[in-house]
């Protein structure tokens, strides 16, 4: 595990970490109360920050950052060794005014960046609903209802080449295992993602065609490649 682990989960509650280590914050979420309700607390507020309505600054905003910026005290001059020249260190240069509407322009810039993964993050989510409610909702739907195994019970619901998982009752497994789903066509097995750690799921599944078949398997947390364990359900797609 990474030292900075814990000083990763801002990056990750704002969906900035690139794959590999998104997975390590996660697997480490598996086993960290604190973190996990920090993501939580964080996610909660990047939330409320892209559902707000945007506010214009109040007038006294201008005032306290040129106050501000009045009692920061400024980097004395460097004096040219032999010259007696003197030499301003040039990022620093600028009326109080201009360091102030810089310094402004970093936080609108951040908070925006911000804004913008957070409304990808609802665009998709509502994406994913949408399919979802497509499949579940189509006069023409074949639902499949199987026992796990392990105890409980999972439903596929398949429409126009994509399927629903739905699993009720599964039984919770410790910290380090992971419930994760699959499509296992003829001569590959592609993971669809993780179902948690039990209790309730529910997961699209793109794209399905006959002989495919659905499983549910028991992984280390994190996920898997492959399946490393036998399939607690295995529910074949009929059309």
């Amino acid at each position: 595990m990474s030292p900075d682990i814990h000083t990763s989960t801002g990056a990750y509650a704002a969906d900035a970490l690139p794959p590999e280590e998104r997975e390590e914050v996660e697997r480490h979420l598996a086993v960290c109360p604190a973190c996990t309700e920090e993501v939580a607390e964080m996610r909660a507020a990047l939330t409320r920050m892209a559902d707000a309505a945007a506010q214009p600054p109040s007038p006294a905003l201008r005032e306290r950052v040129l106050a501000g910026v009045s009692r920061t005290p400024q980097l004395p001059p460097i004096v040219g060794a032999g010259r007696g020249r003197v030499r301003t260190l040039r990022w620093w240069a600028g009326t109080p005014l201009q360091i102030a509407a810089a310094a402004m322009l970093v936080v609108a810039l951040t908070l925006g960046v911000l804004l913008v993964q957070r409304q990808h993050q609802l665009d998709d989510q509502q994406h994913l609903v949408a399919q979802i409610t497509s499949v579940l909702n189509d006069p023409q739907r074949t639902v499949t209802t199987a026992d796990l195994s392990s105890g409980g019970r999972g439903t596929v619901v398949e429409s126009n080449g994509k399927a629903v998982f739905l699993a009720s009752g599964l039984p919770p497994v410790a910290s380090d295992r992971t419930y994760q789903l699959w499509v296992m066509a003829p001569g590959h097995t592609t993971s669809v993602g993780l179902l948690g750690r039990g209790n309730s799921a529910e997961q699209l599944v793109p794209a399905v065609a006959p002989g495919d078949t659905i499983g549910v398997t028991l992984e280390p947390a994190g996920g898997s490649r492959q399946p490393t364990t036998a399939p607690l359900v295995a529910i074949p797609i009929r059309s």
